[in-house]
């Protein structure tokens, strides 16, 4: 994400969920992932993350997908507790040997016309 060209979130998003973290059976879902996703620091409290969540929501109902999923670390209850906030599931807790991550949250895949009028979405 830009704002008048200054980068101010990322987020990177596949169909590829990791094995680490997601059961076979979850696997073979048609879910979007959600690999990577960060904002400024600067611009803490604007929305961002919220405003990240809707997009790859939408963008997962407009391909075909039923559900984004994303893992987040593990020792951070804060950051948990934002996405319970946004209306995300918590999943479970996965414990991975060298790994920081494994804190498993869902949302459900659902358009956002109105996006259209506040993101810029450049392919």
């Amino acid at each position: 994400m830009c704002d008048q060209g200054d980068a101010i979130a990322t987020m990177t998003m596949g169909v590829e969920g990791d094995q680490d973290f997601w059961s076979p059976e979850e696997l073979g879902e048609k879910a979007a992932y959600i690999n990577k996703m960060a904002s400024r620091i600067a611009r803490k409290g604007e929305g961002l993350g919220a405003l990240m969540i809707r997009w790859a929501r939408d963008r997962a109902a407009s391909t075909g997908l039923d559900v984004v999923r994303w893992d987040a670390w593990r020792t951070n209850p804060q950051l948990q507790d934002y996405y319970r906030s946004l209306g995300a599931r918590y999943i479970r807790t996965v414990d991975v040997a060298d790994r920081w991550s494994g804190a498993l949250f869902d949302m459900p895949a659902q358009l956002s016309p109105e996006l259209v009028a506040a993101v810029i979405t450049e392919q």
